[in-house]
């Protein structure tokens, strides 16, 4: 071997190491085709077997069935030709033989393969494990998956029931994989309930491999749905979907969540998904059966989204590249309808493909089955309250004015054709005195688009217009200053405009003349950031300018005082403007969007919420009536900043969900307003919604190389998402990384709060790691500037010293209610001091104990907490009971028993322990009177 084929050997093997250690994805891939490139260019046939061997499992992982295919079979032809220098193991994870596993499924998936070349890769699979001594089980797994590609239902059940005779070897399939496979296929027969029983064996045994068990999550959501079991549906889905939504090849199983979504009514959630995966239907150009499923899906979520009535929503992605070989080309997204009836008739034409393949009409079954999930309903909403505005069509202007409205309101959308219809129609009517402000805004649409040249043919039609009416200040003046009277200025044009400005005061012109230079140089300097020289302008032209100026002047003069006044901070009369200017009927049917939302948020600010709520909702509404994305998200996050503050959190997460999707579809940065709408989900008690969208903040800070203490924030919100979604394992993690993180960012109290999230826990868990972490955290908060939360931390420390047998501990909790009681804490230092209660009595030390308890008892109960005093005075009567003082005891639970309601199950429990001591004392009678009492 040449001294440059053993440096190239040796780049191979590095290479082939590399990708051995990193995850399926793109990374991997890109070492392992340059490592197959290099091996065929050095022609080290040893080194290119051994980097196929690797590129077939990850190209079956990442759905790239032609390259998988083709490595595969590259591999066998040199494994027949030579087995010493091909072997079927050449030192990989997964052998030649264990391979063969995923060939023929892979081909009978596509229909141009006929059945007998899919039956022949079965003999020549069954040989060859055969020959080498292997088990049959993989073999017949195989054989079941391809008779369900096959139609056959019959032969499916015959090759498991044959599989389960056999014992298991290591070329079966995993665990996971076979009872993920038996309760689809369960679930296939109409046995929901062995379905479910499967489903269950996964989680209870935790079993996993590439795809699961978020696949077997996703296959029984319906079963679920259907036997009732709704809240376990909905955590299925949040699990599944957190953990497929990364798989580059995970649209088999975001299908399944497509139609969750659907038949659950989270439409808006099923259109997100949608959105954010469309890309990957047809990720493996190769896989039919793979699309025909997705199709189906897809079909059946948006068979209720128009039903819902928004078959007209652009759905985006849909005119993605990668669908052009199954929907088509697009030129711009198509919307719900029309990509509903393109999915449906792909999927037809696959079903037919496939069903003249089989010889049967299994697949077009499959297709009637999806199609009927239309009349399936559940109410089971994900996250909470949905939120879809009712918004009926504007009315028909009745005159010329009105079609102006109409024309800005279209302006304000960015819809050109609207803009130019409402001014065609406006002019159709001939009324001379608003053809001026048709012409303008013409002018305006020309600017918008960027056309300062067509701009100028309309402003001289404007100018035209205006002579007519008699207007000839007014045109004179457009026809000297130009465009630039017109909003086509820069603060350039303010010294031409002020000298304009002199000479119309000079000349003694009309009011309206002065008022239109007045405006147009104060936007100038608003544009410019001076409000302070914008405002003596303004109030000028709002004192000399009459209500019914032709011009329409006033309209865009209240807009431009509204944003001067608050911004020089005169919020009184901002209010008050703003007040009038949407109460004014003149004003209905014109664009207010600046008009109502600082009137909303001024209303805010003065605490009167709910009639902040009112404007807030009707911005809304204006704003989802002329359909811009981004107006929409901003005002509906507008509403539901208010109704948070009104503690309505339930449908303020509804409202910024909303906001979220517009902005999304507007293409404006998300990061923040999900951070936000998550903290609402939370505070609203949604927390596996919390989670998913705390999760994806926090990776897309992550690749966005957000700094260090900004992550950590975002990882310590993750972690009380995750425990209060009982997935205390990712609490641990997202509360370990938020350590880390603030530890780099020195944020030192944001580290020593993750830090006790996390000490407590370990606590929960009795892990003995609690007291170095929550030591660590005490450490961390003495960095910290006027650190409040010691008291906790020292709380904790006491307990984890205890409970690790150091009695040093009750120190600990001594100083953290000093420390609580000298903050006023009182109801902490109550809390501190019913633990050091509980202590003492395990102990042994029972006076003191019980003591500590019945104080601390006492002074919960003062603070309104009475559970947790009723709970000590229990734990107390325990203890004494234990040490045999029963009679006290009694004495005790009798008083914790007066605490709570009759009739509440607390009572009742207490009563029952009460009767049970009181037998122990020989006193039957009372004891008996007392459970008749609750019987």
């Amino acid at each position: 071997m040449s001294q440059f084929a053993s440096r190239k050997g040796r780049r191979i093997e590095q290479l082939l190491d590399e990708a051995e250690g990193l995850p399926v994805g793109p990374e991997e891939r890109a070492l392992l085709d340059e490592a197959v490139r290099l091996a065929d260019e050095a022609g080290e046939e040893e080194l290119a077997y051994r980097a196929r061997m690797l590129l077939t499992p990850s190209a079956h992982m990442a759905g790239d069935t032609d390259a998988m295919l083709a490595s595969f079979g590259w591999c066998v032809g040199k494994h027949d030709a030579d087995p010493v220098r091909f072997p079927v193991d050449p030192g990989v994870h997964v052998d030649l033989l264990f391979q063969y596993k995923w060939m023929a499924s892979r081909l009978a998936s596509n229909s141009r393969f006929p059945r007998e070349r899919v039956a022949a890769i079965h003999d020549d699979m069954e040989r060859r494990y055969r020959e080498s001594g292997v088990g049959q089980t993989g073999v017949l797994q195989s054989k079941h998956d391809v008779a369900l590609l096959l139609g056959d239902v019959e032969a499916a059940g015959r090759f498991v029931a044959e599989r389960d005779t056999l014992e298991r070897d290591e070329y079966s399939h995993c665990e996971a994989c076979v009872r993920s496979s038996d309760a689809s296929f369960a679930q296939l027969q109409g046995d929901d309930a062995e379905a479910i029983r499967l489903w269950e064996e996964i989680l209870e045994q935790n079993l996993s491999c590439g795809e699961e068990p978020e696949a077997a999550e996703s296959e029984i959501l319906l079963p679920l749905l259907r036997a009732g079991r709704f809240d376990d549906a909905l955590a299925a889905h949040a699990r599944s979907y957190r953990f497929a939504r990364t798989n580059p090849d995970g649209f088999p199983i975001i299908e399944n969540h497509l139609v969750f979504c659907a038949v659950t009514g989270n439409l808006a959630r099923g259109l997100q998904l949608l959105e954010r995966h469309i890309p990957q239907l047809a990720h493996d150009p190769y896989h039919e059966a793979s699309h025909f499923s997705g199709l189906a899906a897809v079909g059946v979520l948006l068979d209720a989204v128009v039903e819902a009535g928004e078959g007209g929503t652009p759905v985006r992605g849909s005119d993605h590249p990668t669908l052009e070989p199954l929907l088509g080309a697009a030129d711009s997204p198509r919307t719900a309808t029309q990509l509903r009836d393109a999915a449906w008739a792909a999927a037809e034409e696959i079903a037919r493909r496939f069903d003249a393949r089989n010889g049967n009409g299994w697949f077009a079954r499959r297709l009637a089955a999806r199609r009927a999930l239309a009349s399936v309903r559940y109410d089971v909403p994900f996250g909470g309250e949905t939120f879809a505005p009712a918004v009926a069509a504007p009315a028909e202007p009745a005159d010329a004015l009105g079609w102006v409205a109409r024309a800005r309101m279209r302006l304000f959308a960015a819809d050109a054709e609207g803009v130019r219809d409402a001014v065609a129609r406006g002019l159709a009517l001939s009324d001379a005195a608003v053809d001026p402000e048709l012409h303008k805004t013409l002018v305006w649409l020309s600017l918008q688009n960027g056309d300062p040249a067509e701009a100028g043919v309309h402003a001289a039609a404007r100018i035209e217009a205006l002579r007519r009416v008699g207007a000839h200040a007014q045109a004179g003046l457009e026809e000297r200053v130009g465009l630039a009277l017109l909003g086509h200025g820069s603060s350039d044009d303010i010294p031409a405009l002020s000298e304009a400005l002199e000479a119309a005061r000079v000349a003694g012109a009309e009011p309206g003349v002065v008022a239109d230079l007045l405006v147009t140089i104060a936007a100038l300097h608003l544009d410019a950031d001076r409000p302070d020289d914008a405002m003596p302008l303004l109030d000028e032209a709002s004192a000399i300018l009459p209500d019914d100026d032709p011009q329409l002047l006033r309209f865009s003069l209240t807009a431009l005082r509204l944003q001067a006044l608050a911004r020089v901070g005169r919020l009184e009369e901002a209010a008050e403007l703003a007040a009038v200017a949407t109460d004014d009927p003149r004003n209905a049917g014109w664009p207010l969007f600046t008009e109502l939302r600082l009137r909303a948020q001024l209303l805010a600010q003065a605490e009167a919420f709910d009639e902040a709520l009112a404007v807030a909702e009707r911005l809304l509404a204006e704003s989802v009536a002329i359909d811009v994305s981004l107006v929409i998200a901003q005002s509906a996050q507008l509403t539901a900043m208010i109704l948070a503050d009104l503690g309505r959190h339930d449908e303020a997460a509804a409202r910024l969900e909303f906001a979220l999707r517009h902005a999304e579809r507007a293409e404006q940065p998300t990061v923040g307003l999900r951070f936000s709408l998550a903290r609402l989900q939370l505070d609203a008690g949604h927390a596996t919604a919390a989670l998913e969208n705390f999760e994806t903040v926090y990776l897309d800070e992550k690749a966005a190389g957000t700094a260090p203490s900004s992550l950590a924030e975002t990882a310590l919100h993750l972690g009380h998402a995750a425990r209060a979604a009982d997935e205390a394992g990712m609490a641990y993690r997202a509360w370990s990384e938020a350590v880390e993180l603030a530890e780099q960012g020195e944020a030192f109290a944001l580290a020593a709060d993750a830090g006790s999230q996390l000490g407590e826990l370990l606590l929960q868990f009795g892990d003995s790691d609690a007291l170095e972490v929550l030591q660590r955290a005490l450490d961390h908060a003495g960095r910290a500037d006027g650190y409040a939360s010691v008291p906790v931390l020292l709380h904790g420390i006491g307990r984890a010293r205890l409970m690790g047998g150091d009695d040093a501990g009750m120190a600990d909790l001594d100083r953290a209610r000093e420390l609580a009681t000298a903050q006023e804490a009182t109801w902490y230092a109550a809390n501190v001091l019913d633990t050091k209660g509980r202590f003492l009595v395990d102990l042994g030390r029972i006076d003191e104990g019980v003591g500590t308890l019945l104080g601390a008892a006492d002074a919960l109960a003062a603070e309104g907490d009475v559970m947790t005093a009723v709970s000590g005075e229990v734990y107390a009567a325990r203890g004494l009971a234990a040490a045999g003082r029963a009679e006290e005891a009694v004495a005790i639970l009798q008083s914790a028993r007066d605490r709570v309601p009759v009739g509440t199950s607390p009572h009742t429990g207490i009563t029952l322990e009460l009767a049970d001591l009181l037998d122990g004392l020989g006193r039957q009678g009372d004891a008996a009177a007392l459970r008749d009492a609750v019987a």
